[in-house]
């Protein structure tokens, strides 16, 4: 109950995964914001696993296995901001896909999991706060993978709730001059997390 409470708060927590659910909520259609947050939550388990296996120690250890995931992070979420900057600039959106649900849904969850599969803050996560949660005597893989999948419900969770709010709020945000300025923003805080990303030492 305590590991769920805390997950969810941190869940909420303003980062690279809430940014893009953001974004994609605004500009997408009910699916591809819900699809992009089952995307982060893929991430996670991916991530319980790793720990699970006592990998995610190994590349949180190693100076170079985590210099090397965070500047590919890092890369990741810059060229991914500078995308929303160049299609904000031109008009478009993540609309023009509608025409296709699957194809749309397809790229939000791609998007989400390689967001979440190129945050090294995820992997820290898995090592130093998670097992401080885990019950001295149980089974350290089995309440790792069973944490981890807990962590993705609770994303799944939180993106259902945003992209609903953001449904309620269409109307508002509707104008081309508006949605404009809200994906200039979303790309500005995605660039600003990989910049403050690629810059961090450990």
């Amino acid at each position: 109950m305590l590991y769920t409470l805390a997950s969810a708060l941190l869940t909420v927590v303003p980062g690279p995964d809430n940014a893009l659910l953001l974004r994609n909520a605004l500009h997408g259609s009910r699916s591809y914001g819900v699809a992009t947050a089952v995307g982060c939550a893929i991430g996670l388990v991916c991530w319980g696993l790793i720990a699970a296996f006592g990998l995610t120690a190994l590349v949180t250890a190693s100076r170079v296995g985590y210099n090397v995931l965070r500047v590919a992070g890092a890369v990741y979420l810059v060229a991914l901001g500078l995308s929303m900057w160049r299609r904000a600039g031109a008009g478009t959106s993540v609309r023009a896909h509608r025409h296709s649900g699957t194809a749309s849904s397809l790229t939000g969850l791609r998007l989400g999991l390689a967001t979440d599969l190129l945050n090294p803050k995820a992997a820290v996560f898995f090592v130093s706060f998670l097992p401080q949660f885990i019950p001295a005597g149980s089974n350290v893989f089995a309440m790792t993978v069973l944490y981890g999948v807990i962590q993705a419900l609770l994303m799944v969770v939180w993106g259902v709730v945003v992209v609903a709010l953001v449904q309620q709020l269409r109307r508002v945000l509707a104008a081309a001059a508006v949605r404009r300025r809200l994906e200039r923003v979303t790309a500005g805080l995605m660039v600003g997390f990989g910049l403050r990303l690629a810059l961090e030492r450990r």
